[in-house]
């Protein structure tokens, strides 16, 4: 489950939500652009937090991370028809791996859509199945997914006799068996590879005879049949997988037993988090540092242009007759001549260094600028 979630572990983490029923959605996140986190209770009990990593898990976590200061259009419209409801019921929607949340309030009511396969979507409906909205438009050619469409749960044929089970693996098209049974079959690469194992038949193996298939399908039945265990994969100190139950693939690996899949997803999650490199406190401290010096720079700018140009105004003002006779014979020229005429007719004037006809810019040098 660490890098997918399949059916049959998604049937095990339902059931394990089922006590979250009956609880207040209080705030929605969106820590990443794929990633919610909503803040629950229920009537005398603590906040939980239900993380919904699109398109792998959904658990509950402790992790308290930082929430971002801006809402994306989609969150904020989440938080305002969604705060404030209660989840009355969720569940797994179809043979796919999707899970159907009810919510409801006094005035209105709702359906929630999560979509754990391929990019993973998340999806507001009307009681009724109407699109409201959701994370991600996508149009496919059996449905279409965007407001105002009817949400149509994507179906995939199920295999519940030998018979289309084993047609399943024959129409597969698929590199080899194991990546069959883990795509067509949504059983996900850990339970394809498990299958392999219990019935004897290499992964990679383009086909299986018949008496492979029917190994492979009894295998199959009885995973589906076990029972909850959650277990901790753990390797060198750090937990590397979340198991349903006891497997033959891990059955020579440290195991810890948990309460839940969520732990354990969280104690996967927690693990991943500390592994990330933090910045420091003498590098944050550095960061300061070099913020307050560009401030500093650019303040011994600001006074520097300041006192350069109260010296260009102080010299202005001491020779604004000089100044003022200049431009006034200026502007008389200009009256008879073109600037082009006037470039040609002050060359080698004491004060008028430069006229340029394209800008209309005058530019005038004095030998000094004190007295």
């Amino acid at each position: 489950m660490k890098n997918e979630v399949s059916v049959l572990e998604l049937k095990h983490l339902v059931v394990e939500l089922q006590s979250v029923v009956g609880s207040r959605i209080e705030r929605i996140y969106q820590p990443e652009p794929r990633t919610f986190v909503l803040v629950i209770r229920r009537s005398g009990e603590e906040k939980r937090l239900l993380r919904i990593d699109l398109p792998k898990y959904l658990y509950l976590t402790s992790l308290k991370e930082e929430m971002p200061a801006k809402l994306s259009g989609f969150c904020g419209y989440m938080r305002k028809y969604l705060e404030g409801t209660s989840i009355t019921a969720i569940e797994q929607a179809g043979a796919e791996r999707v899970v159907k949340f009810s919510l409801a309030s006094k005035e209105s009511a709702f359906l929630i859509y999560l979509e754990l396969f391929g990019k993973g979507n998340l999806l507001v409906c009307e009681p009724d199945g109407t699109i409201l909205s959701c994370l991600e438009q996508m149009v496919f050619k059996d449905r279409v997914v965007k407001p105002g469409a009817s949400y149509q749960v994507p179906e995939r044929a199920q295999a519940s006799t030998i018979d289309e089970f084993r047609a399943k693996l024959e129409s597969g098209t698929r590199e080899n068996v194991s990546t069959t049974l883990a795509v067509d079959l949504s059983l996900g690469g850990l339970f394809a590879n498990e299958l392999c194992l219990l019935a004897g038949v290499e992964p990679r193996a383009k086909d299986v005879t018949p008496d492979q298939a029917e190994k492979l399908f009894v295998a199959w039945q009885n995973l589906a049949k076990r029972k909850s265990q959650p277990l901790l994969v753990v390797q060198n100190d750090q937990p590397v997988e979340v198991i349903a139950f006891p497997m033959r693939l891990y059955e020579k690996a440290t195991l810890l037993p948990l309460k839940t899949l969520s732990e354990g997803l969280d104690r996967l999650f927690l693990a991943q988090v500390q592994q990330m490199p933090k910045p420091s406190k003498d590098k944050r401290a550095e960061k300061v540092r070099v913020v307050i010096s560009m401030q500093e720079q650019n303040a011994a700018k600001l006074e520097a242009n300041a006192d350069e140009a109260q010296k260009k105004g102080e010299f202005m003002y001491e020779n604004y007759q000089q100044i003022k006779a200049i431009l006034d014979e200026l502007q008389v020229q200009m009256k008879h001549h073109s600037l082009q005429e006037m470039q040609e007719r002050l060359k080698g004037h004491r004060l008028v260094r430069e006229i340029d006809p394209k800008e209309g810019k005058v530019v005038l040098e004095f030998s000094t600028m004190s007295k």
